[in-house]
C-alpha cells in the first residue's frame, strides 16, 4: 500500500517530467507553428508545475491555486517549521532513520557535498563532487542510494559521488528539504514573474484574441528565470 509521501513523490515525478518535456519539446514546436497563445498559456503551466512538484516533494499538497505567490508562501512556511529545523543542515534530499540520523547531499556554489549526521554532528563524505552543467529537473530528479556499505549520489541518473560508509542503519525515509535560501528579494522577483505569467494564463486559453510573438516569446523568456531562479534557490551559494 501507497504511503502519502510515496504517493506525493509520484505526483511530483509526473509534474517534473511533464514540465521538462512541455518546456523542451511542446513549447519550440508551438513557436515554429506560430502558435502563439499556447506558447504562452504552456510558460505559466511549466513554472507551476515545477513549483508544485517542490512542494509535493516536501511531503504536502500543494494548495488548489494557480498563483505562484500563494504556493511558494507554502514552501517557505514548511521550510521555516520547527521539526524542520531541528535537524535540518542546508540539505537538499536525505536518507533518513527513524532517529533522525541521516545521509544528506548539499548542493553549494558548483559542487555536491555528501554528508553524515549522527546523534546531531555532521560529518562530511568524502570530497565534494563537481555539478557540472545539470539543469533544474536533473536538480529536482537527484537521489541518494544505500548499498551495503556503498552511499551513493546521483544526479540526473549520472553517479557523481560514491562513498563508503556502514554506520546508519536503516530503514531509511528519503526526504527532501531544499537548500533554499532565498533572499526576500529574490523570492518576491519570482513572484512578480510567476504574477505576470498568471496574467496572460486566461487571455491565452480562453480568449478569441490571438497573442503576438512578442507576446509569447516574451512569456517564454519568463518561463526561463523563473525556471532559473528555482535553480538558483536549490543551489547555495556565497551569493544571495
Amino acid at each position: 500500500m501507497a504511503t502519502p509521501n510515496t504517493t506525493l513523490n509520484q505526483r511530483a515525478e509526473i509534474s517534473i517530467e511533464d514540465a521538462f518535456y512541455i518546456r523542451d519539446r511542446f513549447i519550440p514546436a508551438a513557436l515554429d507553428g506560430g502558435r502563439w497563445n499556447i506558447a504562452r498559456f504552456e510558460s505559466f503551466g511549466v513554472v507551476e508545475r515545477v513549483v508544485k512538484a517542490m512542494i509535493c516533494l516536501l511531503g504536502i499538497r500543494p494548495c488548489h491555486t494557480h498563483d505562484i505567490s500563494i504556493l511558494w508562501d507554502q514552501i517557505d512556511a514548511e521550510l521555516a517549521s520547527p521539526e524542520r529545523l531541528s535537524w535540518h543542515l542546508p540539505m537538499y534530499i536525505a536518507l533518513v532513520t527513524p532517529g533522525h540520523d541521516s545521509y544528506g547531499v548539499e548542493f553549494f556554489d558548483a559542487s555536491a557535498y555528501l554528508w553524515k549526521r549522527v546523534h546531531g554532528s555532521w560529518t562530511a563524505l568524502g570530497q565534494a563532487a563537481e555539478l557540472g552543467d545539470y539543469d533544474l529537473q536533473d536538480l529536482l530528479e537527484v537521489r541518494i542510494g544505500r548499498d551495503n556499505c556503498e552511499v551513493e549520489l546521483y544526479i540526473g541518473g549520472d553517479p557523481v559521488s560514491r562513498q563508503t560508509d556502514a554506520t546508519l542503519v536503516g530503514p531509511y525515509q528519503s526526504e527532501h528539504t531544499f537548500s533554499l535560501q532565498p533572499s526576500q528579494a529574490r523570492a518576491e522577483n519570482l513572484k512578480r514573474a510567476g504574477a505576470k505569467l498568471l496574467e496572460g494564463r486566461a487571455p491565452a486559453f480562453y480568449s478569441e484574441t490571438v497573442s503576438d510573438e512578442k507576446a509569447a516569446r516574451q512569456a517564454v523568456g519568463i518561463m526561463e528565470e523563473c525556471l532559473e531562479m528555482l535553480k538558483e534557490m536549490v543551489i547555495r551559494s556565497e551569493v544571495t
